[in-house]
């Protein structure tokens, strides 16, 4: 697992999104709500979605970094959705 991964899923999440607002293509406000859906990922759900454990142990360290640089600004991420 790389940062490349995570990117990728917040990409695909990005266009989900974007699907589910029945826009043609995603815009940027899609990407963050891509992020804030990563952001909120489980453990279980990374097992899902990543199956190794090796792999599934870098993105939940991904994710908690990101819950703290969130947190250190200040950002609820529940309440910004």
């Amino acid at each position: 697992m790389n940062a490349s991964d995570s990117i990728e899923l917040i990409g695909q999440l990005a266009g989900a999104e974007a699907i589910a607002g029945r826009f043609v293509e995603i815009q940027p406000e899609h990407f963050c709500m891509g992020l804030l859906e990563f952001w909120r990922l489980s453990v279980n759900q990374n097992e899902e979605v990543v199956g190794e454990e090796e792999a599934t142990r870098a993105f939940v360290a991904q994710i908690q970094s990101l819950r703290g640089t969130l947190t250190r600004s200040s950002i609820q991420t529940p309440l910004a959705r």
